[in-house]
């Protein structure tokens, strides 16, 4: 049996600071606390309740061969404003473009340091003018393509920071949003303006949660993470906004510039027991950190999963969560499938569902498509295209 991962206000206040009145109603609702926070609660979902589903329309990837859908390491998948697929593939240092039926349009860079080349590319997004930027943390900058692949600027990235992972955003405004996460726990959103040059405008704190590890023996303070703990998740809105959830609840905290709360999302969700193939791993995990000079708890393994492992924000503003997939000895990588909850702007549950893709690279997500990448048993990536079908009130 999965634990019940019961929302209450109290434990956003411990991550974001957001007040001092505990909410604990599991029939739903959106409240506006005394400080102005709006909190939307959600009961439970069903399967009766979903208004959304995804229809598959295309798979663009191929096991072997020679030709633009065999891909290397995707690092990256956009949608642009009409509708067609950008697929960043690392190793090969090459943005292809496909059509949302797999029919492949372009292909254009390579590795190097010229313009239209690139150094360490790693994440990609479109900005309000159909313009792809692309992010590279080796050659420190910004290179910015029209529609048929050509370079229009390139613009010295102002920022050099040890993210765990990163993530670019084109917002509304005509702003640029990176964020990521720090080796050691707590993180920013970086918002930058564009001008002649790309300059640093605010850090939007990420509320610091130092994850549960196994303390170092030695004398570097270092540690080792506790298997399945709960880690922090983020993620950049079209108008700026800034989602955090801490991972050990369902809840998430839209922030702002200076840290301040304005809205939180609840619900209340059964969390899955970790397997047995699972308690297995982090035993075997915790063992080999006692044998590295780790001092090990091992009560501190936790029983569950977290409730939820990612957010993505779509280009529409609505937010999908990611929750964790147990694996089993019959469910491989490969084959497990993880749940979306799908909350509008505002707040309120639309629907779950059911998908295989992997969350790193995040899948893009526009209003009419979800664009994810999976990898298969022997390691090699593919694209799967579907089209978001909601359901008529």
């Amino acid at each position: 049996m999965g634990a019940r991962y019961c929302v209450g206000f109290s434990l956003c206040v411990a991550l974001v600071g957001c007040g001092d009145q505990a909410v604990e109603d599991r029939t739903g609702g959106i409240d506006t606390l005394s400080n102005g926070t709006v909190v939307v609660r959600n009961p439970p979902p069903t399967a009766d309740d979903s208004r959304v589903w995804l229809e598959l329309i295309s798979r663009i990837g191929s096991v072997d061969g020679e030709g633009p859908n065999v891909f290397g390491r995707i690092s990256d998948v956009a949608i642009s404003p009409a509708g067609d697929v950008f697929v960043l593939d690392g190793l090969a240092s090459e943005i292809r473009s496909f059509d949302a039926e797999g029919g492949h349009l372009m292909t254009f860079g390579r590795e190097g340091d010229g313009p239209g080349e690139f150094r360490g590319a790693y994440a990609m997004a479109f900005d309000s003018a159909a313009r792809l930027w692309v992010v590279e943390e080796g050659a420190r900058r910004y290179t910015v393509f029209d529609e048929t692949g050509a370079v229009i600027r390139t613009l010295r990235r102002p920022i050099r920071w040890p993210v765990t992972r990163g993530v670019l955003r084109l917002t509304n405004d005509g702003s640029i949003f990176e964020h990521g996460w720090w080796a050691d726990g707590p993180g920013a959103a970086i918002k930058m303006s564009v001008a002649d040059e790309v300059l640093v405008n605010d850090t939007v704190p990420l509320p610091p949660w130092p994850p549960p590890g196994f303390p170092s023996r030695g004398p570097r303070p270092i540690g080792r993470r506790v298997p399945f703990s709960p880690l922090p998740v983020a993620d950049v809105g079209p108008d700026g906004e800034v989602w955090v959830g801490s991972g050990d609840s369902f809840q998430l905290a839209r922030i702002g510039a200076r840290g301040d709360t304005s809205a939180i999302i609840v619900m209340d969700v059964e969390a899955p027991a970790l397997s047995d193939t699972e308690l297995q791993a982090a035993r075997d995990t915790a063992a080999l950190a006692e044998s590295q000079n780790f001092i090990v708890d091992a009560s501190l393994i936790p029983s569950v999963h977290p409730p939820f492992v990612a957010v993505v924000v779509a280009e529409n503003g609505e937010l999908w969560v990611r929750r964790p997939a147990p694996v089993t000895e019959a469910s491989t990588h490969d084959r497990r499938t993880y749940l979306y909850d799908l909350f509008d702007p505002i707040g309120r549950y639309l629907g779950t569902v059911d998908i295989g893709t992997v969350d790193s690279p995040a899948p893009a997500i526009s209003d009419s498509l979800f664009v994810g990448v999976k990898r298969d048993r022997l390691g090699i990536d593919y694209v799967e295209v579907y089209r978001i079908v909601r359901r008529r009130e």
